[in-house]
């Protein structure tokens, strides 16, 4: 800095975090209140750190199939907790202790019941173009029943068809009609 009248010392006295955030997207104005924007798309967070307004910047948003994948995978496997801790329940011998166990307990049948039932449901996606809604069975994403009565999670097809059809699967899994919503 230069100062007609001589030399100063120029110091910034009170240091203070910004408050809002100004931002244009593809010509849109966004004021928000922080750099930190929850929900800026549906499903993704926007954390602002170093943005100016004279250094303009590009953001790529895409889908990790394989993480969406894994998470799919890990809700099966506690499908399968459940599902085999209600087999240990009712299963009895000679060495069963049968006082601390729900053997025969009608809560838990029902709950296996309406997990396995719901397995075998087909869960309506919404077709715009049809303007109808067209139907997902889980064993088409590769989530089936095994022989022993757990799920099977087959990893390739359930990434190769959420690949190809990414918006009707993720419904089918994740919609206000899908499965998640109605295992809850």
């Amino acid at each position: 800095f230069y100062f007609l009248d001589g030399g100063r010392d120029f110091y910034v006295e009170e240091d203070q975090d910004s408050q809002n955030a100004y931002l244009k997207v593809d010509g849109f104005e966004i004021d928000a209140e922080g750099n930190e924007i929850k929900d800026f798309f549906q499903g993704v967070n926007l954390n602002l750190k170093q943005a100016r307004p004279d250094k303009p910047f590009t953001m790529n948003i895409t889908v990790d199939y394989e993480k969406v994948t894994q998470k799919v995978g890990d809700v099966v496997n506690n499908i399968n907790e459940i599902l085999t801790f209600v087999k240990e329940q009712n299963s009895v011998n000679e060495s069963s202790n049968t006082r601390v166990m729900f053997t025969g307990d009608t809560g838990l049948q029902t709950v296996e019941y309406r997990i396995r039932n719901l397995l075998h449901e087909a869960f309506p996606v919404w077709e715009a173009d049809e303007q109808d809604y067209r139907l997902v069975h889980l064993n088409e994403t590769g989530i089936e029943f095994s022989r022993e009565g757990l799920l099977s999670f087959n990893q390739n097809k359930f990434q190769k068809a959420l690949e190809s059809d990414f918006k009707g699967i993720s419904e089918a899994i994740t919609g206000e009609r899908g499965f998640i919503f109605q295992l809850k």
